[in-house]
């Protein structure tokens, strides 16, 4: 069998992907955890979760929508709305809940990621700062943890050509897009 084939002859071998950050040979390891380790993990003396805060509103959501389809379709619409990906220490509501509030503290961004972890293909990582006793999950920055990915699960990803419109941070920054903008476009004003 030739280096990199996987069992079937007709599939293509498993393209290997950069890692999200370099591991430096000074890093000393707190903990490793595979997959299989994690998927087997419970919590079964958790109570029920409580509402601590509600902040901000909701708009009505047009049903106008549930019959889009090819011969009833709406355009995308450009919609002009600030969309605010603030990581865990910087959020305001976050900073003023932990003086009085619980111990661990993360964004909903970065608390979905870390439950789809065991299905991610791309790599991402995360930052846990440790302040006092409290611990903040945050995202690094300037990276791709916010944008939507493309063909994750794809037999043949797109090519990493950088240049190209389907390279992959195209596709996920054309993906992001569309989604900021219909999440939007579907909301009564």
């Amino acid at each position: 069998m030739r280096q990199g084939m996987r069992n079937n002859k007709n599939q293509p071998p498993i393209k290997s992907r950069d890692a999200s950050v370099t591991v430096r040979p000074d890093w000393t390891t707190i903990e490793e955890m595979d997959f299989p380790r994690l998927a087997k993990l419970s919590l079964p003396n958790v109570k029920e979760g409580q509402d601590v805060l509600c902040c901000g509103s909701l708009e009505y959501y047009d049903k106008t929508y549930d019959r889009v389809n090819v011969k009833n379709e709406k355009p995308l619409q450009r919609i002009d709305r600030i969309f605010h990906t603030v990581t865990t220490t910087d959020d305001p509501i976050i900073r003023k809940l932990s003086k009085t509030e619980g111990n661990v503290y993360a964004t909903d961004a970065i608390l979905a990621t870390l439950m789809c972890c065991t299905r991610s293909n791309y790599s991402w990582d995360i930052v846990i700062e440790k302040i006092g006793e409290k611990l903040f999950l945050d995202k690094r920055d300037n990276t791709e943890f916010d944008l939507l990915t493309v063909n994750e699960t794809s037999v043949e990803p797109p090519q990493d050509d950088g240049n190209s419109l389907n390279s992959p941070r195209n596709l996920a920054l054309e993906a992001t897009f569309i989604n900021h903008n219909f999440s939007q476009q579907v909301l009564k004003t």
